[in-house]
């Protein structure tokens, strides 16, 4: 939020956290149910009025996202990840909804593979894909094709999410051993649901986290005498982390708590504070909210180290 030339910190007169939040709240409700041209789904209008009570929570945004479509499109999993076209991987399982009647696999802390030629189409596309049978598809390349059968993938639809323009991930939904009950006017809904209810909302509720959850990134802990920040440093300690210490570090910079990251990770609240203290260690940093501002500063860096692995 904001143009280019904003410093990051706050005036003393600007709103605060709260302030911002409930101003935010109104305005997406005017546009979204209040305007006429708004979602005119009954159902589309209350999923819209229930993830604008939680505003201030990106993960619970997309997790009540994910459930309602799974049950509104009676398919066996939806998932939202983050992610951009520039990553080199792709990361699902944000937040993700199973079908709680079968045994359906996770795909959190599964990496893609950015570059397939599939995922790349979901990035740029204008208009929801539909892969109607995944045995008889070739937009995607093998490997990921070969992924989706050996996990009874039968069907998918799949889109980018965004706020403003800006890339925030990629949702999709997937129907295991039973082909997508397909209809122009299936995919004609899906798409009215994310350009007029998840778009807004979940970019809206980053966009809040990312003005009012973050630290000063001037106040981190990899300072020299002067108080600078040195690239080569942050390059050099981010080899010293885990795989699983790079996707909690990720999620802290999103401005997610410990119970969030750990409910979409499907870790334990204790693993996560470990790891997270883990972090702090090998990055030199104090407390948390130097973390996450760290992390915000030097996003592309962590971007450039995902790559590696």
């Amino acid at each position: 939020m904001g143009n280019g030339g904003s410093t990051g910190k706050r005036s003393d007169n600007a709103p605060s956290a709260a302030e911002a939040q409930l101003s935010v709240q109104r305005e997406l409700r005017r546009n979204i149910l209040d305007d006429a041209s708004g979602p005119q789904w009954a159902q589309a209008r209350d999923l819209a009025a229930h993830m604008l009570l939680h505003l201030d929570s990106p993960l619970d945004c997309s997790r009540i996202a994910s459930r309602w479509i799974r049950e509104a499109f009676r398919c066996d999993r939806a998932d939202i990840g983050l992610g951009s076209p520039s990553d080199q991987f792709y990361a699902p399982g944000f937040a993700e909804s199973r079908s709680p009647d079968d045994e359906i696999v996770s795909i959190a802390g599964l990496s893609v593979n950015n570059r397939d030629k599939g995922v790349r189409a979901l990035w740029f596309s204008e208009r929801p894909l539909v892969y109607a049978d995944l045995s008889q598809e070739s937009r995607f390349g093998t490997e990921l094709r070969r992924w989706f059968l050996k996990n009874g993938v039968r069907s998918k639809l799949a889109w980018s999410i965004s706020n403003r323009g800006a890339p925030l991930g990629l949702i999709c939904i997937d129907w295991i051993e039973q082909p997508l009950p397909w209809s122009s006017a299936l995919v004609d809904r899906f798409q009215d649901v994310c350009d007029g209810i998840l778009n807004p909302i979940i970019g809206s509720s980053f966009a809040l986290n990312a003005a009012y959850g973050c630290g000063d990134a001037s106040d981190s802990g990899l300072r020299s005498a002067d108080g600078s920040v040195h690239d080569a440093d942050i390059t050099c300690l981010l080899k010293h982390l885990s795989d699983a210490e790079l996707r909690v570090a990720q999620l802290a910079a999103c401005g997610l708590r410990y119970k969030e990251i750990a409910f979409a990770l499907d870790r334990s609240f204790s693993t996560i504070d470990h790891q997270l203290r883990s972090v702090r260690t090998k990055l030199n940093v104090r407390n948390q909210a130097e973390l996450v501002g760290l992390l915000a500063r030097y996003a592309p860096k962590f971007k450039q180290r995902q790559g590696v692995n």
